[in-house]
């Protein structure tokens, strides 16, 4: 586990807890535990109180050194369990975890993220309880990904071949491409409109997220 956001998911699922359980106990808000969860968001200011929230040592979360769990500071009330397993497509309430700036070539010039619980969420089916989605704007994609709508990235879900899929590169960069061949040691991705094709060692990856939909502004809602 080599980010905050995976020993958060991890430590999470180890106490039975849901991220909005975690989020009421830390005082912060849903959207923070799923943005820190699926990558979107670095070490935050609440890391001392998310820590306490799951039981676990907040030098462990930060870095994962040491030993994970700290008994004497979990919570002494029962907590929420999650029964919700990966697999079973249902009606969700899925948060917007933010705005994706699309650039040249399906580059994500800059992920907006907003804690801002008034924010929304966004109306469909989708078999990852821990799906998100982020409003996209810029035309790069057109007319695959459009101007003003979502898309719904499953952080539980295995992106297929022929499938949209949320790289995140080890230099920083993030991009939505289309996943067209895995090999021994590579992905071969392709923009989602089309043409360039390119090709990344595994070595450069520092993630990839599976696009469950492509979801038109009329599925979102209000809080």
């Amino acid at each position: 586990m080599k980010t905050i956001g995976e020993r958060l998911r991890w430590a999470r699922r180890q106490r039975g807890l849901t991220q909005k359980s975690v989020a009421l106990m830390a005082g912060v808000t849903t959207s923070t535990i799923g943005n820190l969860e699926s990558g979107l968001r670095e070490k935050p200011r609440e890391l001392n109180a998310i820590a306490k929230a799951i039981g676990a040592h907040a030098e462990w979360l930060e870095t994962g050194r040491g030993r994970w769990d700290s008994p004497s500071d979990w919570p002494p009330y029962p907590a929420e369990t999650d029964p919700e397993k990966p697999g079973v497509a249902k009606r969700r309430h899925t948060p917007l975890s933010g705005t994706a700036k699309i650039g040249a070539h399906g580059e994500l010039d800059e992920i907006v993220v907003s804690d801002d619980v008034g924010e929304g969420y966004v109306d469909t089916a989708t078999d990852d309880p821990n799906a998100y989605a982020l409003r996209v704007r810029g035309q790069s994609m057109f007319p695959a990904i459009r101007d003003g709508w979502y898309v719904l990235v499953k952080p539980n879900g295995t992106p297929q071949e022929g499938e949209y899929v949320l790289l995140k590169l080890a230099d920083g960069r993030k991009m939505v491409k289309e996943l067209l061949f895995r090999r021994t040691g590579s992905i071969e991705v392709m923009s989602v409109n089309g043409g360039e094709r390119l090709t990344f060692e595994l070595s450069e990856l520092e993630g990839i997220q599976a696009i469950g939909a492509v979801v038109s502004p009329s599925q979102w809602r209000p809080d």
